[in-house]
């Protein structure tokens, strides 16, 4: 399994690798910008706003 990893969407920072199969929701706080994000594990499906550019 090849985890993806997630980054902030304000500084691009990155937040957390997320492991294939995943479901739930999180929300985190970035340790650069200080802004709170939420983040949705749909499972199967990959959110592409958080993703890192491969």
């Amino acid at each position: 399994m090849k985890a993806t990893t997630i980054y902030c969407q304000y500084c691009h920072q990155r937040l957390l690798d997320m492991i294939p199969g995943t479901r739930g929701s999180i929300e985190i706080k970035c340790s650069r910008c200080r802004k709170i994000i939420r983040i949705t594990f749909p499972g199967k499906q990959v959110n592409q706003d958080y993703l890192a550019k491969e």
